[in-house]
């Protein structure tokens, strides 16, 4: 490469940046990510129900807390995938991906604080604030949803 053709190269790095993702991408994987929180708010939802009546199958629970937490994990991972289309994105989206990560955080969070409390021996004292805790699930992976829909615009 010469002299000449390297400062073009090294010109054209610094207008017009990396190679980046195209922007087409950003939409389907928002998709993703809102159809995803979806599973953890309905399986949130499900949970609170299932710890609704006194006498509740902690076997039910324990299990169904598993695919919480895959789905969780999903989500996670969609979050980190939406990362190298942030250059693209516009402001607003932009402000709606911190607000995406800040709530994928928080529900893992959320999952960690609610794994500890089922591995606790007061499981049936604890049982309203375990409904408590799927019920905060669900509604912020239902803001999480709202948030990432507006990604895809």
């Amino acid at each position: 490469m010469t002299c000449r053709s390297l400062s073009f190269a090294a010109l054209a790095l610094v207008l017009f940046g990396p190679e980046q993702a195209p922007a087409e991408e950003l939409a389907p994987k928002a998709e993703q990510l809102v159809t995803e929180a979806k599973k953890v708010q309905l399986e949130a939802q499900d949970i609170s129900k299932e710890l609704k009546p006194r006498g509740f199958d902690l076997a039910r629970v324990q299990e169904m807390m598993a695919n919480l937490e895959r789905h969780v994990t999903s989500v996670d991972q969609l979050v980190k995938d939406l990362a190298p289309h942030e250059p693209q994105m516009t402001s607003h989206q932009k402000a709606k991906y911190e607000a995406v990560k800040m709530k994928a955080q928080l529900l893992t969070v959320f999952i960690t604080n609610k794994r500890n409390i089922l591995a606790g021996d007061e499981l049936s004292k604890n049982r309203s604030l375990l409904r408590s805790k799927a019920d905060g699930i669900a509604r912020r992976a239902e803001l999480l949803q709202q948030s990432a829909m507006a990604l895809r615009r």
